[in-house]
């Protein structure tokens, strides 16, 4: 097997109401919000108003809202030790006041720097957790656990500023990613092997010549052996994946399952054991195993591109 990743539009995790036209975003980090993570050597308290003007902005560059409103002091600046869960009193409040529809609450932030070595080799690992309120809910309607890590060759320095700034950008884009559409890398695998046109065609998915791939993949699926129909028909699918004719690579696949030899379902505990055991996740799946595996992607795909046309209408 080899595999290939690629680019797909997915859908937000969370929809946002049609009502929804205003954003507002807070600061509700405590001063005192600094904990040891990771046995990391050194932790520091992130910089909640850098946060806070990170997200307010990525917000307003992905056109999510009308509007998106900053309140630039902290909701609870004195030393208390954790972030408090507002009230509905108290978002109706601030929703009022500040006249927004949501609230996107940041309620803890902190760095943790990990060093490696004596070349001072430092990794930086940002965390946010915030939440989400509307005015009608009792309850936050969502909490955002985010992280990031930015490994990076250099001494503790004042280049600090600059790294924890960047930091706090890919945070906000990740807290933007739970709204809005967005490209996420995916990873498939595909069948080679011996013969020619199985290592031509692996050339050519590498060149991202997909139909010449297909071509070749057609071609040695004419063969008379099951196994050659089932690699063809299965390869076939990716094509067609990569094409969101999710459909039709579904009937691929359903073709290939009927040259399957072995229709023994996954046992997941094994599966488990052997990750344990090995530390990869290249477990060896049979042909059937694997078909089954990839039909549930493509399913999960299908609803993707589902609520992606709801989005777009």
């Amino acid at each position: 097997m080899r595999y290939v990743t690629f680019e797909q539009l997915v859908p937000p995790r969370h929809f946002l109401p049609a009502e929804v036209q205003r954003l507002g975003v807070l600061n509700n980090c405590s001063e005192n919000n600094i904990v040891v993570i990771n046995g990391a050597l050194e932790v520091t308290p992130c910089d909640g108003d850098t946060l806070m003007q990170c997200v307010a902005q990525a917000f307003a560059d992905a056109g999510l809202f009308r509007e998106v409103v900053v309140l630039d002091s902290c909701l609870y600046p004195a030393g208390d030790s954790l972030a408090h869960t507002l009230t509905q009193q108290e978002v109706q409040r601030l929703c009022r006041d500040l006249d927004v529809d949501m609230l996107y609450v940041i309620d803890f932030g902190c760095v943790s720097i990990e060093y490696h070595g004596e070349d001072v080799r430092l990794t930086y690992k940002q965390y946010l957790v915030a939440q989400t309120y509307v005015p009608t809910r009792t309850k936050p309607a969502n909490t955002h656990i985010l992280s990031t890590v930015m490994p990076h060759n250099a001494i503790i320095d004042h280049r600090m500023e600059r790294h924890l700034s960047a930091t706090a950008r890919v945070l906000a884009q990740l807290a933007v990613e739970r709204y809005a559409p967005h490209w996420d890398v995916v990873e498939r695998a595909f069948y080679t092997g011996f013969d020619r046109r199985l290592k031509d065609a692996t050339l050519y998915v590498h060149e991202d010549n997909w139909q010449g791939a297909l071509d070749l993949w057609r071609s040695y699926g004419t063969g008379r052996r099951p196994q050659q129909k089932l690699v063809a028909l299965y390869n076939e699918a990716l094509y067609h994946e990569l094409h969101d004719s999710i459909a039709t690579a579904i009937d691929c696949l359903d073709k290939a399952q009927a040259y399957a030899a072995d229709t023994t379902a996954v046992d997941s505990a094994r599966v488990w054991e052997w990750l344990d055991y090995y530390g990869t996740d290249d477990y060896p799946y049979t042909d059937y195993q694997r078909i089954q595996g990839y039909r549930q992607k493509l399913q999960q795909r299908q609803k993707d591109i589902d609520n992606l046309h709801l989005i777009s209408q």
